[in-house]
């Protein structure tokens, strides 16, 4: 076999970040401009690898010297013939793929396991795929009545991978055809629980003898975390006691002992990216349920919230959606028989991830500022980043004074008899 260096625009290896080598064909920019695309050989040996650019540029010359030229563009054309599931396969061994958080691995497989119908069951050849196709797509969504937020999903995981497809040679530079596809993206969601809903629902789940679901729902709406990092960053490490409050706040918030307590995380969505740190005070009627948790055996990840269906486990997301759908659906249900349409239909339309939304809402007309909030939510003001979201540590006074904020409205409403 000839020398690497012997054989013309053949390079390698290249050292991936999970140690594996690959080898690269990689033609001109002018003869790329012309069709000849870059060749990554993955899973190959050398000799492989090397036999297959031997035969690229044989072809290539044939081209150059115009021997043949039907023959080779047909040969050139077969070696691009890349079925559905074999781009999937690619992807799914690519550092595109395996860089991305879990979350986002198991979102991109769900949208991927739907889009394999709309490729003749993973045998459509990506190079068939065109414009028509891609907007077919769209209008066979629509009218089978999947909501804009599924139509958007779905459109931008295929312009994800086809864009790949591209950078892979195995559809022409600037051709993907999803690219150009108008996607409409779903209005925001907007709907706000009460908190006469949500202790509400605290409460049955507790008497159908649930206690973490319970406990969920009103850290749910009390830390106003996502429901990722209530699961996975509400462990036994993150649990503490928090210091530097103002002194009115403190008073509101300490529990036995006279303690402020909360979790100090770094959210999933920001660790990438900005990085910072959130202190979430808990509410001190919720330190005790808080405080047994850690009494019992250490779960994975010494997380907080265990599987009320299966004893030992960690609570995990879908059992979390599944357990608080059934639940909103008990509750709509009793209050309909109790005539109380209104927190009926409320309960009815929520979400979990509505709690998120409703307990800075409950802040918010509490009196609480719009910084203040957003110091215990993570948001950045009017989404702009700035240096201190990167640099300065978490606020915890400011996110201890946005919970006070809730509990001062929370007790006026007792006294009121309105909570």
């Amino acid at each position: 076999m000839p020398k690497k260096r012997q054989i013309r625009f053949f390079h390698g290896p290249r050292i991936l970040a999970d140690g594996s080598e690959v080898f690269d064909w990689k033609p001109s920019n002018a003869l790329r401009d012309q069709g000849w695309e870059h060749v990554t050989y993955r899973n190959m040996s050398e000799a492989e690898a090397a036999a297959d650019a031997i035969e690229r540029n044989n072809r290539l010359d044939a081209w150059r010297n115009g021997e043949n030229p039907t023959e080779t563009t047909k040969r050139e054309e077969q070696t691009r013939l890349v079925r559905w599931d074999g781009l999937i396969k690619r992807f799914h061994a690519a550092d595109d793929y395996r860089d991305l958080k879990k979350s986002t691995r198991k979102e991109y497989d769900t949208r991927i396991r739907s889009l394999r119908h709309w490729a003749s069951d993973g045998r459509l050849i990506v190079r068939q795929i065109d414009y028509d196709m891609v907007q077919d797509l769209k209008r066979s969504l629509k009218k089978g009545g999947s909501s804009d937020h599924r139509i958007a999903a779905m459109m931008r995981v295929l312009r994800l991978l086809l864009s790949f497809a591209e950078r892979e040679g195995i559809i022409k530079r600037s051709s993907n055809p999803a690219s150009n596809a108008k996607i409409k993206e779903p209005a925001a969601r907007l709907h706000v629980l009460s908190l006469e809903a949500v202790e509400h629902m605290a409460a049955t789940a507790e008497a159908n003898g649930h206690p973490n679901l319970s406990l969920a729902i009103l850290l749910g709406f009390w830390t106003v975390q996502r429901q990722a990092d209530l699961l996975l960053n509400f462990n036994r490490l993150a649990w503490r006691e928090l210091h530097g409050i103002e002194a009115r706040d403190a008073a509101l918030l300490a529990g036995n002992g006279g303690r402020v307590m909360g979790f100090r995380h770094m959210p999933g969505k920001t660790e990438g990216s900005t990085g910072v740190w959130i202190d979430a005070p808990v509410p001190p009627f919720l330190h005790d349920a808080i405080e047994a948790a850690w009494k019992r055996p250490a779960i994975d990840g010494h997380r907080l919230l265990r599987d009320d269906l299966a004893p030992g486990k960690p609570l995990e997301d879908w059992r979390l959606q599944r357990m608080f759908r059934n639940l909103r659906a008990q509750c709509a249900h009793d209050l309909r028989e109790q005539g109380r349409l209104l927190m009926a239909n409320e309960i009815e339309s929520g979400q979990f991830r509505d709690l998120r939304r409703s307990g800075q809402v409950y802040f918010r007309d509490a009196g609480a500022k719009n910084e203040i909030i957003t110091s215990l939510s993570g948001h950045t003001i009017l989404a702009r980043k700035s240096v201190l979201d990167i640099y300065m540590p978490a606020d915890t006074a400011a996110a201890c004074a946005a919970v006070a904020w809730g509990l001062r409205l929370r007790q006026r409403q007792r006294n009121e008899g309105l909570g």
